[in-house]
């Protein structure tokens, strides 16, 4: 897809999981885990029962929990405090980089998550980022459990910004397809992560501390 520059940024949107921390570090194999064991134990679910609701739920909702609520009328609340209570010291560690690097972007930065704000505040003590950075946290619960990539996520989260325009908004993210949305709605989109084929991101980066150097050379 052809690239466009911002008109000038002053809202940044960052997704958590997978975006602060490498996917390789073994987070979310934990998380994933913890998810396998609630439908074990809470749900009754078999391994093949397992497998297909969370592939039929991710595929048609974006997530695990979307789909539960829907069809089985699962506690969100109990649900996300059961699958993210993982011990993230052995797995994260600071990373002052990431730190500097956020420090460096001028205008009102957001953390955008499908998780709950608990689970955010705890990665980010976790990896070393100052929870003053942001002027708040957009997560699932805020969002009325409608959850990335449905677009009427993006739209309420840009409500609770205070209705910044999309072209002056950055969305940071390590899925390719929760990135497509905000593309559609005219925010910029920055990927973090490997590269995809065909991305809906205007641009890619390795890591987030990279993301100050990319902006800067879609501005010049």
């Amino acid at each position: 897809m052809s690239t466009q520059k911002p008109d000038g940024i002053s809202t940044y949107f960052l997704d958590l999981d997978g975006t602060f921390y490498a996917n390789s570090l073994g987070m979310w194999e934990a998380i994933s885990e913890r998810i396998n064991a609630f439908l074990e134990r809470h749900m009754g679910f078999d391994k093949a029962a397992i497998d297909k609701a969370r592939e039929d739920y991710y595929v048609q909702y974006g997530t695990t929990l979307r789909g539960l609520m829907l069809h089985h009328e699962v506690d969100p609340l109990e649900y996300l405090a059961y699958v993210h209570n993982v011990p993230l010291d052995d797995y994260l560690t600071p990373n002052p980089a990431i730190q500097k690097a956020l420090e460096a972007l001028p205008g009102t930065k957001w953390i955008f998550t499908n998780a709950d704000t608990a689970h955010a505040k705890r990665v980010l003590e976790a990896v070393g980022v100052s929870l003053d950075l942001f002027a708040g946290f957009i997560d699932v619960v805020r969002t009325d459990y409608v959850n990335k990539p449905d677009e009427a996520a993006y739209r309420k989260a840009l409500e609770i910004a205070g209705g910044p325009p999309p072209s002056t908004c950055v969305m940071v993210d390590d899925q390719d397809r929760n990135l497509a949305p905000s593309r559609r709605l005219g925010m910029h989109t920055v990927l973090v992560g490997p590269d995809v084929e065909d991305r809906a991101a205007h641009t890619n980066i390795a890591e987030l501390h990279q993301l100050p150097a990319a902006l800067n050379g879609l501005l010049e």
